[in-house]
Parts: C-alpha cells; structure tokens; sequence
C-alpha cells in the first residue's frame, strides 16, 4: 500500500508530484528534482521496444542497504553501483523494485543512453529509462 501522500526519499518530506516523460509516469520531487521510476512500466517499455534495446554492459553490480526508504511502500531501499558506469547511482526497492533517480543520476543516464535512432525506434527519454530498467533488471547480490 502507498504511502499517502508519496514523498522523496531523499529528504523524507517534500510530497512527489505526478509527472510523465513521453507517457512514460512516474514521480518527481519539486525540490531536489529527483524521480521515481515504477518499474512495472519499465519493464512494460522494455516489452515494448525489446528489439530496439541494445545490451547495456553493466559490469560488476553492487548493492549495499541505503538510508533512503521507498516512497511507495516505506521498504529501505538498496543503494545500486555499477562498475561500468561509476557516475551512476541508483536506489531500488526490493519489495516493489522501483527505482530513485537524484536529479544528476538522471542527468548521467541520458548521457550515457543518448544514441541517434530512426523514428521507430524508442526515444531519447524511453531510451534512458530502458537503460535504467537493463541496469536494474537482475537482483542485486549482497
């Protein structure tokens, strides 16, 4: 059950507004800018353009328990690194895998996930969130 009203992991009290990037939902914090990604629509979007997503070399994955706490069901979350992209970062939940995303996290995912593809092909911010959903895809080992 969610947490009424949903709030940011990062400061525990500003309350997540509702937002989507090309009809991808999620939530936003109006202060730190940070997002939380659902992971049920990542996974629906990796569904969607699995032929179009190219293989994320993830490297070595760790996981380590965070401070933060999921905004939608209160689970500590997991603090994920990646040794084939140190620059990023992310917190994940282990009951519902939802994914927190500070606003720089984000910044250095669009980076990393930003190729020129034809128009069928997923967009720059589908492009990143599928790149987020490859990185997070396996339970993280302890």
């Amino acid at each position: 059950m969610p947490l009424v009203p949903p709030v940011c992991p990062k400061d525990a009290t500003t309350e997540l507004l509702s937002v989507s990037l090309e009809d991808i939902s999620m939530l936003q914090c109006p202060v730190c800018e940070g997002h939380w990604l659902y992971y049920g629509d990542l996974e629906t979007l990796a569904e969607h353009h699995g032929e179009h997503v190219q293989t994320v070399a993830v490297g070595t994955a760790q996981a380590v328990k965070g401070t933060r706490h999921c905004p939608i069901d209160a689970t500590l979350l997991d603090v994920r690194t990646f040794s084939d992209h140190r620059d990023i970062q992310v917190d994940q939940c282990p009951q519902c895998r939802g994914i927190w995303l500070d606003h720089d996290e984000l910044e250095n995912v669009l980076a990393a996930s930003s190729v020129a593809t034809p128009e069928h092909q997923p967009t720059l911010g589908q492009q990143a969130m599928l790149f987020v959903y490859a990185l997070t895809k396996h339970p993280p080992f302890y």
